[in-house]
């Protein structure tokens, strides 16, 4: 009876939480909304605290819309405010504050090409940080920095740009010692992924690719950081491997302008603004309105970021993680085509790869979107990679940074059997089973006879597939697309190189393209139109609270963090490598994630 009273005393209490938490919402969403959008000043100086996080779009959170200012901005946002700025009188600079912002080298890329066109209008903008530290991303964070004509560093900080190490761990022997065996298989050599599992080091293929990686990408690094500086390459190069620098190091090395602290920098800014009350968030100033691309030809603006999925998972409102569901995406790109309004297709692009049936789906939804006379434009974030090319190749153009992870072009599969393992821990697993392969899929014993060739089977179609739809998007012939495929992970420049991408540059590039696709003047405007709409945080509650107890279970274990425990432990350790195009999502024993230690 206690066990009982103990279950509905959890269920009415998680009731009573979620129900709290709405009418809390409610009124907070409400009072916000009635609340008028703050008069900003004639003169003023815009401010943004970058280390709150970028993302690539809005949260959808009930309680995100509560951060205002404090909240991580979206890309999209900081691009329009900054183009918005540089024909706005009453702007006068930008000031940032950075060090530990967490972007990828493809998020800085586009946020650089948006500073240095909004100093090219004539106006100033300066960074500050307490420290480019040895922490994970320094060197980007610096690389970012750069972009600032003037950039402030706290005297007792370090500049240490030591640049770019990726850290592989190799669990063959841990694997084999606790009786666990990976059978796994891979197309082609440079599809390394399942290598962690099955090797003890990088074989020769992976090694020189990921190789390839960071040797562009740190070239890239330098470049910018030499062109930002206005020193030569070998400088900054010098400078990198002689990192880490002591502040005042970095400042006679002409790397950072003024050693200060916080207090002096903000007097500093608003002295320039002419007043505190001139110093104007990013946030307010956007939601005064008045934007770039919200006026002309209707372009349905589509993201599509995280692993590939063919469902989302079941999570709660209070959980913001991000999965390209197939159903999700192919619905709002089939919307768009059968809106008579929209003019043209936008795909902003981030993830790396996930489920082979989901890539498919979402591909023939867009080359369906081509032949129905709508045009399609990719836009790559940080990784367009595996799945995530295959979805982006049935666009009519594909725009990436320099820095973004693309190609990737081969797949994966196979299972973990856990037969050993059960057997140390004195467990023995016995089955009833029909059909001679219904034990396939199952962790507790090898493949039955004959199950390994069907999988070879099914991995050889999708590599067929995969190569053959590539090469006859792009162009290819045999001997071109296996020079670009067999599982070759690729940088954007180095993709457009190798004719995988047509442009390099950011969601401004792609606007670009939409609009010669549109055959439109370039200065002409189109507005951007988020496909699918999206959900007011009350309309996510409600919907939720909707579901019943199955779902308030799922919120209450988000709400305390657990949903997200083992992910996030493992985020550091994961880098931009993971989420590969898997073999068919088999029910259990699937390799989902490749563990990866990415420090720059």
């Amino acid at each position: 009876m206690r066990r009982i009273g103990r279950f509905f005393l959890w269920v009415f209490t998680t009731i009573g939480i979620l129900t709290a938490a709405t009418l809390v919402s409610v009124g907070i969403w409400f009072a916000l909304v009635d609340d008028d959008a703050p008069e900003l000043p004639e003169r003023m100086i815009l401010s943004l605290d970058l280390n709150k996080g970028v993302t690539e779009k809005k949260s959808g959170s009930p309680f995100g819309f509560l951060a205002r200012g404090a909240g991580p901005v979206s890309i999209r946002d900081f691009l329009m405010a900054l183009e918005k700025a540089e024909t706005d009188d009453r702007v006068a600079g930008l000031a940032v504050r950075l060090g530990s912002t967490g972007v990828s080298l493809a998020q800085a890329q586009e946020l650089r090409d948006a500073i240095a066109k909004f100093r090219k209008s004539g106006k100033s903008a300066i960074a500050y940080a307490t420290s480019f530290a040895s922490s994970r991303g320094a060197t980007v964070e610096y690389y970012l920095a750069t972009a600032f004509d003037t950039v402030w560093m706290q005297p007792s900080g370090e500049l240490a740009i030591t640049g770019i190490s990726l850290e592989i761990p190799f669990a063959a022997e841990a694997l084999e010692k606790v009786g666990v065996k990976a059978k796994l298989r891979q197309r082609q050599e440079f599809k390394s992924a399942p290598e962690t599992f099955m090797r003890r080091s990088l074989s020769k293929p992976a090694r020189q690719n990921l190789q390839s990686v960071v040797d562009t990408w740190l070239a890239q690094i330098v470049d910018g950081i030499a062109k930002g500086r206005n020193i030569p390459a070998a400088t900054a190069r010098r400078a990198i491997d002689t990192s880490p620098l002591l502040a005042q190091e970095a400042r006679a090395r002409g790397l950072v302008d003024t050693l200060g602290y916080w207090p002096a920098f903000v007097a500093a800014v608003q002295e320039k603004a002419g007043g505190k009350k001139n110093l104007v968030n990013l946030k307010p100033y956007i939601a005064e309105g008045g934007l770039p691309n919200s006026e002309g030809p209707t372009v349905a603006l589509i993201h599509g970021v995280g692993p590939i999925v063919s469902e989302k998972p079941k999570s709660s409102p209070f959980d913001d993680r991000s999965y390209l569901a197939a159903d999700d995406m192919e619905a709002a790109i089939v919307k768009a085509v059968n809106d008579k309004n929209i003019k043209a297709i936008l795909l902003r692009l981030d993830s790396p790869g996930g489920s082979y049936v989901a890539s498919d789906t979402v591909w023939h939804a867009v080359i369906r979107a081509r032949e129905l006379g709508k045009p399609v434009i990719v836009s790559m974030g940080s990784t367009a990679a595996s799945g995530g090319y295959f979805i982006a190749m049935a666009a009519d153009v594909i725009v990436a940074q320099p820095g973004t992870l693309t190609g990737s072009i081969g797949v994966y599969g196979g299972k973990f059997v856990t037969e050993g393992l059960w057997e140390k821990l004195g467990v023995n697993w016995q089955d009833v089973h029909a059909g001679k392969n219904a034990t396939m899929w199952s962790p507790f014993q090898d493949y039955p006879e004959g199950a390994e060739a069907r999988l070879d089977a099914q991995m050889d179609f999708i590599y067929r597939d995969f190569t053959g739809k590539v090469a006859e998007r792009r162009k290819f012939d045999d001997k071109q697309i296996d020079a670009v495929a067999r599982g070759r992970i690729w940088t954007g420049a180095r993709a457009l190189n190798a004719g995988l991408v047509d442009r390099l540059g950011g969601l401004t590039e792609a606007v670009a393209a939409t609009k010669e696709a549109l055959e439109l003047a370039p200065d002409a405007s189109v507005q951007l139109q988020e496909f699918p709409r999206r959900k007011m945080p009350l309309e996510r509650l409600l919907e939720f609270v909707s579901g019943g107890t199955e779902n308030m279970s799922v919120a209450v274990v988000d709400m305390l963090g657990l949903g997200g425990l083992f992910s996030d432990a493992l985020k550091d350790r994961l880098g931009p490598f993971v989420g590969d195009l898997d073999l068919l999502r088999p029910p259990v024993g699937r390799l989902q994630l490749r563990p990866i230690r990415l420090r720059y």
